[in-house]
């Protein structure tokens, strides 16, 4: 006869346990266990990865980025407008929106700073005024810049574009021949007065220095070369600043005394205009020396001055904002750096270039 004990069941019951939790681990660590949790993990893992981009792309970030602006008149017929403040329309924004859009529409931005700004299409329903204010937000904001990349501007900084706005009127002007052409004796133009349309104040400017006139262009004339008649002669007229002209070219009746003569002058000095932009932030790396021959033209005794090593002329290359970057070459206009009195410079055909880059500090 077997007697059981208290003691002995306990033995048999915490036995039992520690059997059936070998046998699980057993069976939780077959081969066939294994391979199935591998095969789950290598699917999940992926996806999890995945979902923490695509979340990490769609959070909500705000940054700030510059644009450049431009202001355009919706009738430019009949109204002028003109950008007073930001002066190089240049505007701080506040974006809002995911990393992935914003990145992108900085990319987008930067271009209208080194090369096309964006276009503010300035309505009428602002009265003609010379600092009328505009909500730059209003403006900006609905750009497809931003909206196509899904990004938000809550703030720009200035808050406010200061415009000039003026109406445009027409008046007529006389058409005159340039001060001191070499050799010209006398000119007739046809017709002799043209249109000069602008703003107000810019006509009402022009007309207190005197009565309006509009010089013709009589530079590179072949006909100044030669003496006698030249009648027929079509020549360009030159407009003053935010003036058009109706029309935009005349004909000349042009009496010519002496011929002129010409010399051929080299090495010539280059220097780079350029806006404080690119000067501050980029360099200019060029020939300091233009050593294609330009050539002079004048009466004989003020050609005979002129030493033809050493001429008072300086080779100039203008660049603007939108050549932040630039590598190849560029067209150069020549000053007057104190040539005798009846010289002009001849810029050639086609006209001398020089190589320059501008790259970032």
């Amino acid at each position: 006869m077997i007697r059981l004990t208290p003691s002995s069941f306990k033995s048999a019951h915490w036995s039992d346990r520690a059997a059936n939790l070998v046998r699980a681990i057993r069976r939780a660590f077959t081969r066939e266990n294994l391979i199935r949790n591998a095969k789950t993990l290598a699917g999940v893992i992926p996806l999890t990865i995945l979902v923490w981009v695509v979340a990490e792309q769609q959070e909500l970030v705000t940054s700030t980025a510059y644009v450049r602006i431009s202001v355009q008149s919706a009738d430019p017929a009949h109204r002028a407008v003109t950008l007073i403040s930001p002066y190089d329309g240049t505007i701080q924004v506040t974006l809002q929106g995911s990393q992935a859009g914003i990145d992108h529409v900085k990319t987008l931005l930067h271009q209208t700073l080194v090369n096309d700004p964006m276009e503010i299409d300035v309505g009428t329903s602002l009265p003609p005024g010379p600092r009328q204010p505009l909500l730059t937000l209003d403006q900006i904001a609905s750009n497809h810049i931003f909206f196509s990349q899904g990004v938000t501007v809550t703030a720009c900084s200035p808050d406010a574009l200061i415009l000039n706005i003026e109406q445009l009127e027409d008046r007529t002007a006389s058409v005159v021949a340039p001060p001191d052409v070499p050799g010209l004796v006398s000119a007739k133009f046809h017709p002799s007065t043209v249109i000069m349309r602008g703003p107000t104040s810019q006509l009402n400017s022009l007309a207190r220095r005197g009565p309006l006139t509009v010089t013709a262009d009589l530079t590179g004339l072949p006909a100044l070369n030669s003496q006698g008649r030249h009648d027929g002669v079509a020549v360009g007229l030159v407009a003053p600043e935010d003036v058009s002209l109706i029309p935009s070219s005349v004909t000349a009746d042009l009496t010519v005394g002496q011929a002129d003569q010409s010399i051929s002058v080299s090495p010539v000095p280059v220097m780079v205009l350029a806006p404080k932009f690119l000067s501050d932030n980029y360099i200019f790396d060029y020939k300091p020396i233009l050593t294609q021959p330009v050539i002079l033209t004048g009466p004989p005794l003020a050609i005979a001055q002129i030493d033809p090593r050493a001429a008072r002329i300086v080779a100039v290359i203008k660049l603007d904002i939108t050549d932040a970057g630039f590598h190849g070459s560029k067209p150069v206009s020549f000053e007057d750096e104190g040539l005798p009195e009846g010289v002009s410079i001849q810029p050639g055909n086609p006209a001398p270039t020089v190589q320059i880059s501008v790259d970032p500090r």
